[in-house]
């Protein structure tokens, strides 16, 4: 054999022991950086419960509103103008039970009318039940959304609907829940889940604000899809920053920064970046690190006079598509305690027939009936033997 042939055959066997191969069971294994990074997450979600208090800007442009409008072949009915928006969120996050309670106020901007309305929604969710009121802020005074708007919604099951902004995000990547693809939104009671690593690449190494980060991708999708993961391993695996890729171009973008609380690191402030469109900015104003939290700071106050809503979506169902929430009932609180069933029509509020009252009542009518139909019958057929004797004799 030529030693030319010789010397290739024997590196490239050399080469081909070198090679990482699956494991036994014929999986690949799991690049250690992502395995620590997985187990830093992990330790995140069993943090102890965390309040934060955030205070949120950001600014709806001139040129977005005028593009807007054009696109509809009209002309602002308003003079455009940059309009500064305030965004201001109280979470107390407990991922390691599932827990939360979240209240924010939030200013939104229609383009069409020029105007920002100021929407306060509250949520509260005891790892079973989730418990919601939304309002809106009308010149200091909250106010209902809508006529039949409930004091209190009660919901169970699929909980999509009450899924998490993704502005908000690095609040939740702070306690070690990310969505990572396909799982595309956080969502109550779904939050401590690890993602699936066989859809996870490193793509090296880089420098975010000095510090050196992993850089992970998922896998692309069509037309280009995909997102990057900025992960500091020296600091828990704190994710610094996230990029949204579409077309092959960065479309959304977080940025964050961490501060230590004891043992904690924890998120203190970032920037949501709409490219094109809008940046947010947030800053944490206030983190409280608790041992103990009251069972009842994590389901809404139900009191006497007030309009409830009760539903239940099928866990197999999406709430937020045609057909996937579960109906939902209306009842009124009365003084003692007792839910009476209601309705509304036109904007007015009924009484409605309680199905299991009246099929009791029905149940008790048709008895009482009965026993009295056997009287008459026993009556009747008393009489009758005391007839028949009288004329035998």
């Amino acid at each position: 054999m030529n030693w030319r042939i010789s010397f290739c055959f024997i590196a490239g066997f050399v080469a081909f022991l070198l090679l990482p191969h699956g494991t036994a069971d014929g999986q690949e294994e799991t690049d250690v950086r992502l395995q620590k990074i997985l187990a830093d997450w992990k330790k995140r979600r069993s943090y102890p419960p965390v309040q934060y208090e955030v205070q949120g800007k950001s600014v709806s442009l001139k040129e977005n509103v005028v593009e807007y409008n054009t696109s509809k072949k009209r002309a602002p009915p308003f003079e455009p103008k940059d309009t500064n928006l305030e965004w201001n969120v109280r979470l107390l996050l407990d991922v390691k039970t599932q827990r939360h309670k979240f209240e924010e106020e939030r200013d939104i901007f229609n383009v069409s009318k020029g105007k920002a309305t100021r929407e306060i929604t509250v949520t509260a969710f005891d790892g079973a039940m989730m418990t919601s009121k939304a309002r809106k802020n009308v010149d200091g005074k909250e106010t209902k959304l809508y006529q039949d708007s409930p004091d209190v919604a009660i919901t169970t099951g699929n909980l999509a609907g009450f899924l998490f902004s993704g502005q908000l995000a690095p609040l939740f990547a702070s306690h070690g829940a990310v969505a990572f693809p396909p799982q595309e939104f956080l969502i109550p009671g779904k939050l401590d889940s690890d993602p699936d690593t066989s859809l996870m690449t490193v793509h090296g190494k880089d420098v975010f604000e000095g510090h050196v980060c992993i850089v992970i991708r998922s896998y692309p999708g069509g037309d280009k899809n995909f997102q990057e993961f900025w992960i500091d391993a020296s600091r828990e695996s704190a994710l610094l920053r996230w990029i949204s890729y579409g077309g092959g171009f960065p479309g959304l973008e977080f940025q964050a920064r961490y501060q230590k609380q004891g043992p904690f690191w924890l998120v203190n402030s970032w920037t949501y970046e709409i490219r094109s469109s809008s940046v947010y900015r947030f800053n944490v104003v206030k983190t409280t690190v608790l041992t103990e939290v009251a069972e009842s700071e994590f389901r809404l106050p139900i009191e006497p006079g007030m309009l409830v809503t009760r539903g239940h979506n099928p866990p197999d169902k999406n709430p937020l598509k045609k057909d996937g929430a579960g109906k939902r009932e209306h009842y009124r609180v009365d003084a003692s305690g007792q839910e009476a069933p209601v309705y509304f029509e036109k904007g007015v509020e009924y009484p409605r027939s309680n199905l299991a009252f009246w099929l009791v009542g029905g149940a008790l009518v048709a008895a009482l009936s009965l026993i009295a139909f056997a009287g008459r019958r026993w009556r009747k057929g008393r009489a009758s033997a005391k007839l028949n004797r009288a004329l035998s004799k």
